[in-house]
């Protein structure tokens, strides 16, 4: 390149004599000097091509880059989305399923957030996209739509939470069309759900209507995907299906009470101590009495026990069939529907009584990791516990919870007089 300067420069200064001269050779200085300006020219234009093939390059790279990272959503199928989030919509009838999405990756740890689940499907000539994250927080927003909403209205939805789910319904209107947005929150599990909408014009439609049709009745949590029926139960109990004695160990525990000579509930009875208490109840197919050490006034009028022996007739004679304890006075024995409740703040047992076989029917219980996050537990009498995933474990946990709720605190009678 410096040969090509010094070249240029005398180059120029001898045109420059000559035209100063008056010399006919010009333009033979002109073609020289032209050729070397020529290649210079040329040097500057290749190194001009050079800078913006490098500048391609690194654009190219950079787009690259950017094309490369990962899309944080994935197809799915339906099935992958059901077990990834219990109790999950399904496409209404009638509507053309587009795909099945989902964005994260469902977690071992069962305090942990669940991916989020969304299906595109079109009905009507209209876009939708549902979507769906168990254990999403009871006001986050997950369904992607960021609008000034022109109208907010709080509904309740039919199907869900037995027609009793509350829920929200959005509408904005803009110049260049419309877009409705439903949103609801399953307390019970824990999983926010969304159903939205965009076209030119919605005046007249009902989202929530939509929203109502993708309840599943066949999608409730249930044992490993199944129902419970198809699982060889009615609930959790199914007689027709399952012999008690295949299971049922009579207890190596005696009663505390002396019951020989005893033909009667009553002679029992005569037989208790100041202070005791005793009940007569229905669990299953047998009339029983309950004898509990102690008794405590509950409410008015009324009064309860935590622990109790339970007596049933066999052959016509009382027999000691068991004992049962709650964890204490804020959780009394109650029954309900011919069960028997017995709880704790972290722990529930529900029996019935079949062919002189206690049995439980269902248990559930909770504990909690070093972190401090909540691990839910479940089983019937024909399941155990890892049949259940975290999810179900903690819908049945808390439905029994429900139940306790409705139940009736057994009322007993205390031997010489409640104080």
């Amino acid at each position: 390149m410096k040969k090509r300067l010094v070249s240029l420069i005398i180059a120029s200064f001898m045109a420059a004599q000559l035209v100063a001269c008056g010399s006919n050779t010009k333009g033979e200085v002109s073609t020289n000097a032209g050729s070397d300006l020529s290649k210079t020219e040329s040097a500057q234009k290749e190194e001009e091509r050079s800078e913006k093939t490098s500048e391609s390059s690194e654009e190219s790279a950079t787009n690259e880059e950017n094309t490369g990272m990962a899309n944080p959503w994935r197809d799915c199928t339906e099935d992958e989305a059901k077990s990834s989030c219990p109790r999950l919509f399904k496409a209404p009838e009638g509507s053309k399923v587009t795909g099945w999405s989902m964005m994260g990756e469902k977690s071992d740890d069962p305090g942990a957030q669940g991916p989020l689940i969304q299906l595109d499907f079109s009905m009507d000539d209209m876009d939708f996209t549902a979507r769906a994250q168990y254990g999403a927080d009871e006001y986050a927003d997950i369904s992607g739509m960021y609008y000034e909403w022109t109208t907010t209205d709080d509904e309740t939805l039919a199907n869900w939470g037995e027609g009793h789910m509350e829920g929200k319904v959005s509408r904005y209107v803009g110049d260049d069309g419309m877009v409705d947005l439903c949103t609801w929150y399953d307390i019970e599990i824990g999983i926010a759900y969304s159903l939205s909408v965009e076209a030119s014009d919605l005046d007249g439609f009902d989202i929530q209507a939509v929203a109502e049709q993708m309840y599943s009745q066949e999608n409730e949590p249930g044992v490993d995907g199944e129902s419970d029926s198809e699982n060889g139960a009615e609930g959790s109990y199914a007689p027709a299906d399952f012999n008690p004695a295949d299971i049922y160990v009579a207890t190596a525990e005696k009663s505390s009470i002396d019951i020989s000579g005893c033909d009667t509930f009553t002679q029992i009875v005569d037989k208790l101590e100041d202070g005791m208490g005793y009940a007569n109840a229905t669990i299953g197919d047998s009339d029983i009495l309950l004898v509990s050490s102690g008794t405590y006034e509950w409410e008015s009028g009324v009064y309860a026990a935590i622990d109790s022996e339970i007596f049933y007739y066999k052959d016509g004679v009382p027999t000691y069939l068991a004992t049962v304890s709650s964890s204490g006075t804020a959780d009394p024995l109650k029954i309900k529907d011919g069960n028997l409740y017995v709880a704790g703040h972290h722990f529930i047992f529900k029996y019935l009584i079949d062919s002189g076989c206690l049995i439980e029917t269902e248990e559930a219980y909770e504990e909690y990791d070093d972190n401090g996050n909540e691990i839910y537990y479940y089983k019937t009498c024909n399941s155990q516990f890892e049949d259940y995933d975290a999810p179900t474990a903690k819908s049945r946990y808390e439905e029994l919870f429900t139940e306790l709720e409705g139940a009736e605190v057994i009322s007993f009678n205390t031997v010489g007089g409640n104080s």
